[in-house]
């Protein structure tokens, strides 16, 4: 028996552990919270808290799906909504006895569409890929995004320095018509000295 089979086994039983316990916390939830404990040698960490454990949850989840029983649910009055253990919803376990085998339907028909639903089950692959394609979506609008930020950074750094550029030019211009003024003024000035000075 090699690693790999000793691993599927362990993660396995764990697995069917972990559904046992959680089926037993959904009929029990007001019970004291209970746990286990997993304990090994300190070489092998990297190896249990990588693989192991996610080995070990993935069998879980397949335990639970695969053991899941399909409900239907219905709103309750409302007078159901309050107090001890009332709900909004209720739910029956979905239990019909019709299935594909026995629908009364055309054969060639019944395949095709059994033949479709297992082929949409079974597309794990084409459905990871469209979530690639959304992903690679997302990062290019994201990217879109950045760059338009990024632009209107810029276009906004740059009107700010066209601004200051336009203020330093209209103090500039205030300064030099200031200085004109004062430059008049000293001549006018000048020119009342002098014509005082010859009355």
């Amino acid at each position: 028996m090699g690693i790999g089979e000793i691993w599927s086994q362990l993660g396995s039983l764990m697995a069917s552990i972990m559904f046992v316990y959680a089926m037993y916390e959904q009929f029990f939830p007001y019970q004291e919270k209970r746990f286990l404990t997993l304990t090994f040698h300190e070489l092998y960490r990297d190896l249990i808290t990588g693989s192991y454990i996610q080995h070990v949850l993935k069998e879980g989840r397949a335990i639970i799906v695969q053991n899941r029983t399909l409900k239907l649910y219905t709103n309750n009055p409302s007078d159901d909504w309050y107090g001890y253990k009332r709900a909004k919803w209720s739910h029956v376990n979905f239990e019909h006895p019709s299935t594909f085998e026995t629908l009364a339907m055309d054969p060639k028909k019944k395949e095709e569409i059994v033949n479709d639903l297992v082929k949409f089950k079974t597309g794990k692959e084409y459905y990871a890929k469209d979530e690639d394609e959304k992903q690679f979506i997302k990062n290019l609008m994201m990217k879109g995004e950045e760059e338009k930020e990024k632009k209107a950074k810029e276009e906004a750094e740059k009107k700010a320095k066209e601004d200051e550029e336009a203020r330093l030019k209209a103090e500039n211009e205030k300064e030099q018509l200031a200085k004109e003024e004062e430059v008049k003024a000293n001549e006018k000035s000048g020119e009342v000295k002098e014509n005082s000075t010859i009355h």
